[in-house]
């Protein structure tokens, strides 16, 4: 497999990207992320219509550093008009390498206002939205999208999103009514691959382990794969599935020792970048994917979430980080760089 993705003039080094997750992939995770080798980052979602007010609180969500490139920033809305100007100003402000517009959001606040996954109701307004921001930026535009609102419209939505000029489509396989019950349906993924030409499809839903990303090339022929949720708690998924897909090489997951210390590693990036109080509270779903699949996570996670304190919280990691470490593995693997993230997210911060 070709470990080079063009999305407009942009070239991608690999083909696993990070999905934009609200709450989720801030500058922190996403740059451990990068460290561990995800080829492409987008940021969490920005309102257009609050970047065309120069709305403080959401231009802070456009914030990224020079080392998280390429990059594209995340823009949800319902208005082409807006979303055109909006994108405009991205550009002109932060310069990603790519625009991208969210059709695929399932949260009602979002689709209460006609934007996300509710555009998909009416396929034809995504590519009235598209067409609008291609015309508005000189950087490639992308869309990610569900399966559809209550129905799969995917394939049609790409038929769509290639006429009006996008760069990419992202298809997560689920319905807006589906949720995140039931499995992603990848056969979407395919269909769309096989009724574009010039569009990049990449598929999104269920990729966990480094098996299931290389069965979703061979299904689908997508250029490339988003992963989500299954990056929480395992961010060194992405130098696994890349090892896989390039050398047949499964790489060993981290050590329990590793993998708290890692945890450790995002917590204080965390408490740099967003201060004490919102890390606190930030960092307990993060903490509950590194920790879940230990035999005491129910107890963990009682002691953890009840601290209010991070820096105690932190203190908790480090005991366990001893505790585990009795079989003497001072192996580096996959924490070999996780000294420069949080380095990295330490110099954003100031």
């Amino acid at each position: 497999m070709s470990a080079t993705v063009r999305i407009g003039d942009v070239e991608i080094l690999g083909r696993v990207s990070l999905a934009p997750l609200a709450g989720v992939t801030d500058l922190p995770f996403r740059l451990l992320c990068k460290e561990f080798g995800a080829a492409m980052l987008t940021t969490e979602m920005v309102s257009a219509e609050g970047v065309v007010r120069g709305h403080g609180p959401t231009l802070e969500y456009m914030r990224f550093d020079d080392r998280e490139r390429p990059i594209a920033v995340q823009l949800w809305g319902h208005d082409a008009k807006t979303l055109a100007e909006a994108a405009r100003i991205v550009v002109d402000r932060v310069g990603p390498e790519i625009v991208d517009v969210n059709f695929g959001c399932p949260v009602k606040k979002i689709v209460g206002k006609g934007a996300g996954s509710a555009c998909l109701r009416e396929p034809e307004r995504v590519g009235d939205i598209l067409a609008a921001m291609v015309a508005a930026v000189d950087v490639p535009v992308t869309a990610k999208i569900r399966a559809g609102w209550d129905r799969p419209v995917a394939p049609e939505v790409a038929v769509i999103a290639e006429e009006a000029g996008a760069a990419a489509l992202s298809i997560h396989g689920r319905t807006r009514d589906q949720s995140y019950r039931g499995e992603a349906n990848w056969d979407l993924v395919r269909e769309a691959v096989r009724r574009t030409s010039r569009l990049r499809i990449i598929g999104n839903g269920d990729v966990t382990t480094p098996s299931i990303a290389r069965e979703r090339f061979e299904q689908t022929g997508c250029a490339m794969i988003m992963i989500g949720r299954g990056a929480m708690g395992q961010p060194w998924i992405f130098r696994q599935i890349g090892r896989y897909l390039s050398h047949g090489e499964l790489l060993a997951a981290p050590s329990e020792p590793q993998r708290v210390e890692i945890a450790i590693r995002h917590y204080e990036s965390a408490i740099d970048f967003k201060g004490p109080e919102t890390a606190v509270r930030e960092m307990r779903g993060h903490l509950a994917s590194y920790l879940r699949h230990r035999p005491d996570f129910g107890e963990l996670r009682k002691r953890l979430f009840a601290e209010s304190d991070p820096f105690r919280a932190v203190s908790i990691l480090r005991d366990l980080a001893r505790e585990t470490d009795g079989d003497g593995d001072r192996s580096r693997g996959p924490l070999e760089n996780s000294a420069a993230v949080n380095k990295m997210t330490r110099a954003v911060a100031r």
